[in-house]
């Protein structure tokens, strides 16, 4: 089934920027419904001061954000004035990481930009490692100069290692496959080489041909062996599971998927 609905997060930096070129590519690559959102929690100045503030500054306050959310939805609309009946925007409040998952999972994907400059309140922003490992729904992240390839990516690598999120973002992943041009199946350390052939039997009846690659681990860890591996293939999309390990033990020691989000040159689709 192909992706026919996406939600991007707006909030007028450039990675968000970037996440919504990307969006848009995609879009147009698969005839899909575009839905900008604009996702803001409580003013750090509201919540800090509480009953302290006046009501006369609260309300500067909350002109500011009503002006900064017209804005990047007026940039939203300049972006994709060519897309037409298609284009839709949400505004949503609440705690970002939180109302953002729990509306992605009404969407085939969602897409976040990472890094970059994000100019406005830090309220407006979103933490990509909570979004990561709670959002119900597959996600993919753009760093702020990722290349945009029309149409949606064209080489994708897959990274395997047999556990449940990485079946999840398989599945999820099927409709960007089936219109690339080639598609690596990569293995690291100890899983067993011989599950990446059934990946690519599994792909093969999809109707998608896919070569299986298996790596040792660099000095760096897994992660970066994942992403020295898109470099030298030219990929321009990682697909991958997240968090498969207790998010507070990647905080707490790194992970692959820490290491991802931190570093990745090229978009990256996850699933929880």
């Amino acid at each position: 089934m192909p992706i026919k609905d996406i939600l991007v997060a707006c909030n007028g930096g450039d990675a968000a920027d970037r996440a919504l070129a990307h969006a848009i590519a995609l879009t147009r690559g698969g005839e899909a419904h575009l839905t900008g959102a604009v996702v803001h929690g409580v003013s750090a100045l509201i919540a800090q001061l509480g009953p302290w503030i006046t009501e006369s500054i609260e309300q500067v306050i909350r002109g500011q954000d009503d002006a900064r959310r017209t804005e990047i939805r007026a940039g939203f609309e300049a972006a994709t004035g060519g897309l037409s009946d298609r284009i839709h925007f949400i505004d949503l409040a609440g705690r970002p990481e939180a109302v953002l998952g729990e509306t992605a999972r009404f969407y085939d994907l969602l897409v976040v930009g990472r890094g970059g400059t994000a100019p406005g309140p830090s309220h407006f922003s979103v933490n990509m490692h909570e979004l990561a490992a709670h959002c119900g729904g597959p996600l993919m992240v753009v760093p702020a100069k990722a290349p945009v390839t029309e149409g949606g990516p064209k080489r994708i690598v897959l990274a395997w290692d047999g556990k449940p999120a990485a079946a999840h973002a398989l599945s999820a992943a099927l409709p960007l496959m089936a219109s690339a041009e080639a598609v690596s199946i990569v293995t690291v350390g100890s899983v067993d080489e011989a599950h990446a052939d059934r990946v690519a039997r599994h792909l093969l009846r999809h109707g998608i041909e896919a070569e299986a690659v298996a790596l040792a681990s660099q000095f760096g860890g897994i992660g970066k062996t994942l992403l020295d591996a898109c470099k030298e293939s030219g990929a321009d999309l990682l697909v991958m599971g997240a968090y498969e390990h207790a998010k507070l033990a990647e905080d707490v020691f790194g992970g692959v998927t820490d290491t991802v989000l931190r570093e990745a040159h090229l978009p990256v689709m996850m699933v929880h």
